[in-house]
């Protein structure tokens, strides 16, 4: 097995060359180290399986390490391509697959890294949205339509692929962590949706935003009505109550049909 390095614009190319198993996978993450601790070195990384037959568990491992590490200490992108049947079967029996973003060629690979890249460099004046979760992704869509600039930001790498596949920029992290909110550009940022699914997780997003940016405007979900004061002295502009307005919204729509049958 060996491996050779080279750039395409923005993005590092790996192509492996030969069967990576037991010590050679080592070798390669070496290798990786390496070409990525350099000076100027790019975070967005391509491995090109085209002349490799063959992962192992172990080398799928050391990809699947180094993938979070770069993923989680920036903007990074790290993906594959040409990815045989076997290796994509070994990935989903380790239920590894969603751990890579996998593309059938490299010219597509480095066109949608490239393109991300670009699009978080002009990021301002954006909205946040933290949790992709289906109230969050029903906002996304709902700002993008109204011609808003998104970030999503989930910890789940399943749904930080379902953003990227709709277009958005997106961050995999966990929102609550300072370090994360950061890489979603929210010193730029115009607004913050906290969409979490937990009052607690929320209530620590907004937190931390604030305390990133004063005057940001930040809209917080909560659960139970207890959260609602609770976010808004964690420093939200303004709190949305699901359930509540969920309630009020099925009683109108009981009584405006009560109106109508009676007009």
């Amino acid at each position: 097995m060996s491996t050779r390095f080279r750039t395409e614009g923005e993005v590092i190319i790996a192509d492996v060359l030969g069967r990576v198993t037991g010590a050679r996978a080592l070798d390669l993450s070496r290798q990786l180290h390496v070409v990525l601790s350099e000076d100027g070195a790019s975070d967005q990384v391509l491995i090109n399986l085209a002349r490799c037959p063959d992962l192992d568990l172990v080398a799928l491992r050391v990809l699947a390490d180094a993938s979070k590490e770069l993923v989680h200490q920036g903007r990074g992108s790290f993906g594959m391509t040409h990815v045989n049947s076997a290796i994509r079967d070994r990935l989903v029996a380790a239920a590894m697959l969603h751990r890579f973003e996998i593309f059938d060629d490299e010219r597509e690979g480095v066109r949608q890294f490239s393109n991300r890249r670009r699009a978080f460099k002009n990021l301002t004046g954006h909205t946040v949205v933290c949790g992709y979760g289906r109230l969050g992704s029903h906002i996304a869509a709902e700002l993008r339509g109204a011609g808003v600039d998104c970030v999503v930001v989930d910890a789940d790498p399943d749904k930080v692929a379902l953003a990227r596949d709709a277009g958005f920029a997106a961050v995999e992290g966990d929102s609550t962590q300072e370090g994360i909110l950061t890489q979603a550009g929210v010193e730029q940022a115009r607004q913050l949706v906290a969409a979490l699914s937990t009052d607690t997780d929320n209530m620590l997003v907004t937190y931390g935003a604030r305390a990133a940016k004063a005057d940001l405007v930040i809209v917080a979900r909560a659960n139970d009505d207890e959260a609602v004061a609770q976010l808004e002295e964690a420093g939200a502009n303004s709190v949305v109550g699901l359930y509540r307005i969920s309630a009020h919204h099925m009683a109108k729509a009981l009584l405006d049909a009560d109106e109508a049958a009676a007009a």
